[in-house]
């Protein structure tokens, strides 16, 4: 009798609490006058940097700090022509830079957002939450091996079903998804607040950005070819 052939899917998903946090800000401002914008600019960045300098990598002990590294970006200016009434358009000046802080602690974060979001000129853009790949490599392997077993399961069943219970099922051929990131999709994606009891660190003031720790899933699904003896 000829071998059952068996074409199934296996899929599986593993979380993990982020452990990375990139805060990305904005220092702009826009006026007529551009000797105003730009100074006003260069001193709120220089403001910013101060208070990041007493952040750095390693404390005077040499113990690790609550950031891995912060980062400013290279100013930009550029011109625009608003219409002020039918009869009248000015000339305005916009001068920005960006500044991205990754976080290890997520505590420092709750503290240090709202006091750089209280400078003027300074405006929070977001935050990226991320794994370190040491532990993105460790979750997408433990993934990948479940998803072999769910596939693996099903083929049994199958088997099962047709009278093979008992039966050798082998793999003879493993098709990987595509890896996207995108929602719904195969890949890494970050997913909602904790809900789970552990504490969140949420900003204060009127800010519009949750700062809240969240989980980041990786899923993986793929096709495998069985024959079952």
């Amino acid at each position: 009798m000829a071998p059952l052939k068996i074409t199934t899917t296996g899929h599986a998903t593993k979380t993990h609490a982020a452990e990375r946090a990139l805060l990305r800000l904005c220092v702009k401002d826009i006026g007529l006058k551009p000797a105003n914008v730009a100074s006003n600019v260069q001193n709120a960045t220089a403001k910013l940097q101060n208070i990041l300098s007493t952040l750095s990598p390693k404390s005077a002990t040499g113990a690790a700090s609550s950031i891995l590294k912060w980062t400013m970006g290279t100013p930009m200016s550029y011109t625009y022509m608003r219409t002020e009434s039918l009869s009248k358009a000015s000339r305005y000046h916009a001068v920005s830079t960006t500044c991205e802080i990754e976080f290890v602690e997520f505590k420092a974060l709750a503290s240090l957002a709202p006091q750089l979001s209280s400078l003027d000129f300074v405006q929070l853009l977001g935050v990226e939450w991320s794994l370190t790949e040491a532990t993105k490599e460790n979750v997408s392997r433990e993934a990948r091996a479940l998803a072999c077993r769910d596939a693996l399961t099903r083929a049994q069943d199958y088997a099962r079903g047709f009278g093979k219970e008992g039966g050798s099922v082998e793999a003879v051929e493993v098709l990987e998804g595509s890896g996207s990131a995108k929602s719904g999709e195969d890949g890494f994606r970050v997913l909602d607040v904790y809900n789970d009891g552990r504490p969140s660190y949420s900003s204060s003031g009127d800010l519009g950005l949750s700062l809240q720790p969240v989980h980041i899933e990786f899923r993986v699904g793929l096709t495998v070819k069985f024959v079952v003896e």
